[in-house]
């Protein structure tokens, strides 16, 4: 369970990475937030009730417009 929380593993559930290698770049470039907070670091632990969005920076990307 510990490795299905880390933000990597969340974000590339959320389907924003074709893999979690993917996942973990996106977020090694500041593409994500937790709880309104910039994380650049995957293993981030993602607890329930943690809200993990898109940069608004990073929204007019092509890789996010879909």
């Amino acid at each position: 369970t510990l490795l299905e929380t880390r933000l990597d593993n969340v974000v590339y559930r959320m389907g924003f990475a074709a893999s979690r290698v993917e996942a973990r770049q996106l977020i090694g470039h500041g593409h994500f937030t937790v709880n309104g907070k910039k994380v650049d670091i995957a293993s981030y632990i993602v607890r329930v009730g943690d809200v993990v969005a898109v940069n608004d920076n990073s929204r007019q990307s092509n890789k996010f417009a879909e």
